[in-house]
């Protein structure tokens, strides 16, 4: 490793992201995953806590007209610990008028059509024109607040993930048997792979990985049959919602397809 690689590392281990990477690699499945579902719930812990009433959180909760189901139903959960649900009420109350009022304006396509004497719908062209027309004004034109806290955590820490490939630490905690990238975050660490030899190691590892999962999910199968039952461990029985969490990801956390531009 050159000199300015280990530096690069000496830094990144100074601060507080390897603290959070550090900790999600002792922990079990994907890290990535990890790393993310916290940094949302600390998200949106702040803005109930202190900036339900700031403005410019409201702006972004109604430009996208709300929240994504998964992040609606972490905010949701976070509010029923708390509190009382005020501050959801006062967050998402300019939300609820912004609907209202752009229903008004659906309604006046109707009305403006009435008046310039369009007799109703009257083929299959007009239904989808008048149907696009209302599309242009229900659809949000923001992204969720929530996706983009996972997006931003999720880039940063994929990015100091791969800084830190070379270093014995970070490697002796990735390759543990009970972290496992799920698929989605392997493809986006494989897509922002900068040389050859990153890829190939984390496909390495994640192979690896898969083969003995195949392995306890074969023994979990195989063990089903009442001879042999009693050689059943809890590995065997952790292989199919370990299997779960590669492909779709860590509850809470949004699966999203990468593609190499």
């Amino acid at each position: 490793m050159n000199q300015d690689k280990e530096e690069e590392i000496k830094r990144i281990k100074r601060g507080l992201s390897w603290v959070e990477i550090k900790n999600a690699l002792q922990a079990e499945g994907c890290f990535i995953c990890t790393i993310v579902k916290k940094s949302v719930i600390k998200y949106f812990g702040n803005i109930l806590h202190e900036y339900a009433l700031d403005a410019d959180v409201h702006r972004k909760v109604i430009s996208s007209s709300g929240l994504c189901n998964t992040h609606t139903q972490i905010i949701m959960e976070l509010e029923k610990k708390r509190s009382d649900g005020l501050s959801i009420a006062s967050l998402f109350e300019t939300s609820l008028h912004k609907e209202i009022r752009i229903l008004g304006e659906v309604e006046d396509i109707k009305y403006k059509k009435r008046t310039n004497d369009i007799a109703g719908i009257k083929s299959k062209n007009d239904l989808r024109n008048y149907k696009n027309q209302i599309n242009e004004i229900l659809i949000p034109t923001g992204k969720c607040a929530g996706c983009e806290q996972e997006e931003f955590t999720e880039s940063f820490y994929t990015h100091e993930s791969l800084r830190l490939w070379k270093d014995r630490e970070f490697r002796k905690l990735y390759e543990s048997e009970k972290i496992m990238l799920c698929r989605s975050h392997f493809i986006n660490m494989i897509s922002e792979a900068e040389n050859i030899e990153v890829i190939s190691y984390f496909i390495g590892v994640q192979k690896n990985k898969l083969d003995k999962l195949n392995f306890l999910l074969s023994e979990f199968i195989r063990k089903h049959d009442y001879r042999y039952q009693k050689e059943m461990t809890d590995e065997d029985v952790g292989s199919w919602s370990a299997l779960l969490e590669y492909l779709g990801s860590k509850k809470d956390v949004r699966r999203k397809d990468y593609i190499n531009n």
